[in-house]
C-alpha cells in the first residue's frame, strides 16, 4: 500500500538517470557527423573553460581549457562545439576488457569495448561516458598512462590509456566545449600551433583602430606589430598613467593584465595555451567630461579616483609578496568606490576594470600557495617515504626494497626480462638501480611496476651477462604489514597509555588497524579512560584490551604494580571482525551453536586466526572452545582429510580473583563479564605456537570409570590408588617437582600407539577422596580416555618451546609476536624474567652487524633486534593442537604474524 507522501530515492533514481545520460551521450555521437574535412582551428577565449564528455551541461566535465587554448573543432551541436580529445588526458577501460602486452606497457583489446571519458572528480567508478560512436573491435593496441588499482584489495580495475586516433580507428575520439567560449585562430595562431611554436594571442584580434577601415586587407601579422608597437609604448613608460575623469578617453584591456600562462607540449591534436600578449580592445563609450555634466553629490570625485588610481598603480610595482599581502585591502577599496558610485557614473566601467585584475591576482596568487602547499606536502611524503625505504632496506627483513622498474635494455626481447630496483640517493635524492630480478616464465610482477615492493629471493650469477641478478620467492607490495609494541610502567594510567602507544609509533604507521592491549590489575578499573587515551594517540580502527595477573613486552614482563603493555598493527589487506559473546552464548545443540558461533566471530574461508579472551567466572569454556573449534569452515587438503580454515587462540582474563574482577574491552565496549575477541582475514598468516611446561611420569593409564569431572578408576583400580601405585619408582628429583604439585595429562588423539610429551592436554587436580578413591581433575573425562600423571618441569618447557621455535626458524622472519603463558610461567618458575617472551624474541633477532662485531668493548645503545612482542599472564590458555582447539593449562601460546605473498611466485 501506498503511504500518502512519497521520497526521492536516489538509489533507484541514479541507475535510471546514468542509463538516460549514456542514451544521451550515445545519441550526441550521433548527432553530429564526422567530418573527413580538416578541422576548424579555434581559440578558448574564455578564462577557464569545462571540457566535458557530451553536448549538453549535464555531461561531466573530463578537464578544463584555459584562456588561449587551441582546439581543433569538427563540428557544433547546439551549443556546444565538438573538439578533439586531448592525447595526454587518457581514457578508461576496464581489466577484464584487456591483456596486458610489451611488458605492461601495452593493452590490446580482447573484447568490444567502449573506452570511456575520465570524469575529473569522481574517477573510474563516476566514468561512464564513451568518447566513440561506437565500440572498438578487439585487438586493438593502446599504451597505457597509468594502471588503475582498488585502493582497499590492490586489484587491477582498469587502465587509463591514450586514446586511438586514425588510422588505428575510423575516428578521432571527441570532447564538448560551449561554442561561445570559442572565437576563431588567426592564421598566424594556426600557423604557430602546427609548427610548435609559442603564438602571442589568446584574445580576439585587435579592432580598426583611428584612421583604419573596416576593410579586411590588414593581415593578422600587421595587427600583431601594431599590439607590440602599443605594448613597447606601454613598457617603456612603465607606469601606467592615472585615470583622468577630465579628458574624454577609453580604457583599453591591455591595462589589464593577462592571467599567468601556462604552456604544455605541443603534440599531434594536443592543446596548446598561448601568451596573452595581443591585447584586447572593446568599443567603448568615451567618458563624459565632467565640466560639461552635472555631476550628483554621491558621484565620486576626482581626487578619490586619482588617489585609488594612485595605490593601484604603486601596488602594481611591489615585489610580489608585499602585493599579494595588500590585493584584499585594495580589493575592499575599489568595490567600496564602485558600491558608492550611482547608475550610469562614467567610472564605473574603470573602476570595474580594476577590480577584475585584483580577483584575477587574487586567484593567481591563491593558486600559487595551493601548489606550493601541494608541493610540499608531496617532498613530506617523498622524504617520508624514503626514509621508510632506507629503515625497511635496513631491518633486512627483504633482500631488496625499492622502486619496481622495468630494464630499458633487459626487456625480454633479445636480452632477459629484467626490472630494476630503485632507491633514492640519500645525498642527490635521485633514484638509483640497487638490484636487478630475474623472475620466473610464470611470475609476472608488471602489476607492481612503480610501486614499492618488497623482495625476498635467491642470488643467481649469470657470467653471460656479468650481473649478479635476484631470482624472487616472494614480492610484497609496501608498505606491508608493521607491528609495534610498547611498554610503561607509569603510575598514572592516562600517562602510561600515552606513553606505551608513542612506544610503538616508532614501527607504525598511525592510524594503527588493530590494537591489542594488555594492562595490569592496578589499572582494572581505569581501562576506559585508557583506552581514549590509546585512541587519542594512535586512532586504530579497532581496539581490544585485556586485564591480567602479569603483563610481557618485548623482554620485560610486569607481575607487580602498574603496567600497560600494547601490540599495535598496520595491516593492510586484512579484514578485521570484532565480536563479543555474554553468558547466553549459544543453544544447547552442538551443530546449532556452532553455526551460531561461527556467524558471530565471523569465521570464513578466508580466516588466519581469532584472538578469542574470556572472563573465566562467567563463560563455561568446557563446552566453548570445542564450539569455536567447531565454528571454522572445513576444507578437504590434498590427501582427502578434512582440515579447518584458521585457528583460535587467547587467554582468560586473569585480573581478577573475583567474579566482576577482570575487565574487557573492544570498540568501546567495556565488560566484566563473558568473551570478547577479533577475528583476522585476508593478507596474513598467523602461526602457532603451542609450548606445555610439563613432562609425564608413571604410566599411562585407561578411565574405567568416571562421571563429569571425576574420575572413579584407572584400569579397574580406585583412581587414587592407580596413580600412587604409578609413582612409587620415580627419582628424587622427580620427588621434589612432585613437592610443587601434580597435574594429569588426558590424551588429545587416542588412535596412537605411544604417547609422549605434546601429545597430553595438561590438567590440574581439583582434590580426591581417599574414602572412594576419586580424583576430581579440571575436565569432563569419559571412560575409554588415556591419562598419566605430569610434572609442571621448568626444563622441559624450555626445551619444548626451543624445539618448537626452531621449526618456525626455517620460515620468514615474523613482523610480531602475541603471547599467552600461564600464570604459572613467571619468574618465579624459570628464574628469570620474561622466559617465554625473551625465548621468542631470541629465536628471530636479527645478527649484528660484522662492523659491530670486529669493535672492541660494549655497545653503549645496542639496537634492539627482537621481534615486537606483547602479551599477558592467563588463567587458561586457548590454543589449536593439530586440527582443534583446546583450552590448556601450564602452557604458552604463541602467535606469530606474517605476511603472505601478494603476488603468486
Amino acid at each position: 500500500m501506498l503511504t500518502k507522501t512519497s521520497r526521492f530515492n536516489p538509489a533507484r533514481a541514479i541507475p535510471a538517470l546514468m542509463c538516460t545520460l549514456l542514451v544521451l551521450c550515445m545519441s550526441s555521437h550521433d548527432a553530429i557527423a564526422q567530418s573527413d574535412n580538416a578541422p576548424k582551428w579555434m581559440v578558448v577565449t574564455s578564462e577557464t573553460e569545462p571540457v566535458r564528455c557530451g553536448d549538453q551541461e549535464i555531461y561531466y566535465t573530463i578537464t578544463e581549457f584555459k584562456r588561449g587554448t587551441v582546439v581543433a573543432v569538427d563540428g557544433t551541436s547546439g551549443d556546444f562545439s565538438k573538439v578533439r580529445y586531448p592525447a595526454s588526458l587518457g581514457v578508461l577501460v576496464a581489466a577484464e576488457d584487456v591483456r596486458t602486452i610489451k611488458a605492461g606497457l601495452h593493452v590490446q583489446l580482447i573484447n568490444e569495448t567502449q573506452l570511456k571519458a575520465e570524469s575529473q572528480l569522481r574517477g573510474m567508478d563516476g566514468s561512464w561516458c564513451p568518447v566513440f560512436a561506437q565500440p572498438l573491435s578487439t585487438g586493438i593496441e593502446m599504451a597505457v598512462l597509468e594502471t588503475i588499482r582498488d585502493q582497499a584489495t590492490n586489484q587491477v580495475r582498469g587502465y587509463r590509456v591514450a586514446p586511438p586516433r586514425p588510422p588505428v580507428v575510423d575516428s578521432y575520439p571527441y570532447a564538448y566545449i560551449r561554442t561561445n567560449a570559442l572565437r576563431d585562430a588567426t592564421p598566424d595562431e594556426i600557423a604557430a600551433h602546427q609548427g610548435g611554436k609559442q603564438i602571442t594571442s589568446g584574445r580576439p584580434p585587435l579592432s580598426a583602430g583611428p584612421g583604419k577601415t573596416d576593410d579586411t586587407t590588414n593581415s593578422a601579422k600587421e595587427l600583431q606589430e601594431e599590439a607590440a608597437g602599443q605594448l613597447s609604448q606601454q613598457e617603456s613608460e612603465q607606469r601606467e598613467p592615472a585615470i583622468d575623469l577630465r579628458e574624454e578617453q577609453v580604457i583599453p584591456e591591455t591595462s589589464l593584465p593577462d592571467p599567468e600562462e601556462v604552456t604544455e607540449d605541443d603534440t599531434d591534436n594536443q592543446p596548446v595555451e598561448i601568451q596573452n600578449a595581443i591585447p584586447e580592445t572593446r568599443d567603448s563609450t568615451p567618458v563624459v567630461n565632467p565640466e560639461k555634466a552635472t555631476r550628483p553629490s554621491n558621484r565620486l570625485t576626482v581626487s578619490s579616483l586619482e588617489a585609488l588610481e594612485a595605490s593601484f598603480t604603486n601596488a602594481r610595482t611591489m615585489p610580489r609578496e608585499q602585493l599579494d599581502e595588500a590585493l584584499p585591502e585594495l580589493l575592499a577599496e575599489f568595490t567600496r568606490a564602485r558600491d558608492s558610485a550611482e547608475d550610469g557614473d562614467p567610472s564605473i566601467e574603470p573602476l570595474e576594470q580594476r577590480i577584475e585584475w585584483i580577483k584575477i591576482r587574487i586567484e593567481t596568487r591563491d593558486q600559487r600557495r595551493a601548489i606550493a602547499q601541494a608541493l610540499a606536502v608531496a617532498d613530506t611524503q617523498q622524504i617520508e617515504l624514503n626514509r621508510k625505504i632506507e629503515q625497511w632496506n635496513d631491518s633486512r627483513v627483504y633482500d631488496l626494497v625499492g622502486r619496481l622498474m622495468l630494464s630499458g635494455v633487459y626487456t625480454g626481447e633479445h636480452l632477459p626480462l629484467m626490472y630494476r630496483v630503485r632507491v633514492p640517493d640519500p645525498i642527490t635524492g635521485m633514484e638509483r638501480t640497487v638490484g636487478y630480478i630475474a623472475p620466473k616464465p610464470d611470475q609476472d610482477l608488471r602489476r607492481f611496476l612503480g610501486s614499492v615492493v618488497g623482495v625476498i629471493g635467491d642470488p643467481v650469477e649469470d657470467d653471460a651477462l656479468a650481473l649478479t641478478v635476484l631470482s624472487p620467492t616472494k614480492v610484497v607490495l609496501m608498505p606491508g604489514i608493521a607491528i609495534g609494541s610498547g611498554l610503561s610502567t607509569i603510575a598514572d594510567p592516562v600517562s602510561a597509555a600515552l606513553d606505551a602507544s608513542e612506544r610503538t609509533k616508532q614501527f607504525i604507521r598511525t592510524p594503527a588497524d588493530l590494537v591489542i592491549g594488555f594492562v595490569t590489575s592496578s589499572y582494572a578499573q581505569r581501562v576506559g579512560m585508557i583506552a581514549d587515551a590509546i585512541r587519542d594517540s594512535l586512532t586504530p580502527k579497532h581496539l581490544l584490551m585485556v586485564s591480567a595477573a602479569g603483563i610481557m613486552c618485548n623482554d620485560t614482563e610486569v607481575v607487580e604494580g602498574p603496567g600497560i603493555s600494547l601490540l599495535a598493527m598496520n595491516l593492510p589487506g586484512v579484514d578485521l571482525h570484532p565480536y563479543t559473546l555474554d553468558a547466553t552464548w549459544g543453544p544447547i545443540d552442538p551443530a546449532e551453536r556452532a553455526s551460531k558461533i561461527s556467524e558471530t566471530i565471523g569465521a570464513n574461508d578466508q580466516m588466519a586466526a581469532s584472538f578469542f579472551f574470556a572472563d573465566p567466572f562467567s563463560v563455561p569454556l568446557v563446552n566453548l572452545v570445542p564450539a569455536l573449534s567447531a565454528a571454522r569452515d572445513e576444507y578437504t587438503d590434498p590427501s582427502g582429510a578434512v582440515q579447518r580454515v584458521g585457528t583460535v587462540l587467547g587467554g582468560m582474563a586473569s585480573g581478577g580473583v573475583v567474579p566482576g574482577g577482570n575487565t574487557l574491552f573492544i570498540d568501546g565496549k567495556l565488560s566484566n563479564h563473558g568473551a570478547m575477541g577479533i577475528t583476522l582475514s585476508g593478507d596474513i598468516q598467523v602461526d602457532t605456537i603451542v609450548s606445555q611446561g610439563c613432562r609425564p611420569i608413571g604410566q599411562p593409564m585407561v578411565v574405567t570409570k568416571a562421571r563429569g569431572n571425576l574420575i572413579l578408576e584407572l584400569g579397574g583400580k580406585p583412581a587414587i590408588d592407580a596413580i600412587r601405585d604409578s609413582l612409587q619408582g620415580i627419582n628424587e628429583v622427580d620427588r621434589e617437582l612432585l613437592e610443587e604439585g601434580l597435574l594429569i595429562g588426558r590424551v588429545i588423539n587416542e588412535h596412537k600407539s605411544r604417547f609422549g610429551r605434546g601429545d597430553f592436554l595438561i590438567r590440574n587436580i581439583l582434590g580426591g577422596d581417599e574414602e572412594s578413591g576419586a580424583l576430581a581433575i579440571a575436565d569432563l573425562v569419559s571412560a575409554g580416555q588415556t591419562i598419566q600423571p605430569h610434572l609442571h618441569d621448568a626444563q622441559t618447557a624450555d626445551e619444548d618451546l626451543s624445539l618448537l621455535l626452531d621449526v618456525q626458524q626455517l620460515y620468514d622472519r615474523p613482523k610480531g609476536a602475541l603471547v599467552v603463558s600461564c600464570t604459572g610461567r613467571t619468574q618465579d618458575f624459570f628464574g628469570e624474567s620474561a622466559h617465554d617472551a625473551r625465548a621468542v624474541r631470541h629465536a628471530f633477532e636479527l645478527p649484528v652487524e660484522g662492523p659491530k662485531l670486529a669493535k672492541a668493548g660494549r655497545e653503549l645503545n645496542p639496537t634492539d633486534r627482537g621481534i615486537p612482542l606483547a602479551g599477558f599472564f592467563a588463567a587458561g590458555e586457548i590454543g589449536p593442537v593439530g586440527n582443534e582447539v583446546f583450552q590448556h593449562g601450564h602452557t604458552a601460546v604463541t602467535a606469530l604474524f606474517r605476511e603472505i605473498d601478494r603476488v603468486d611466485l
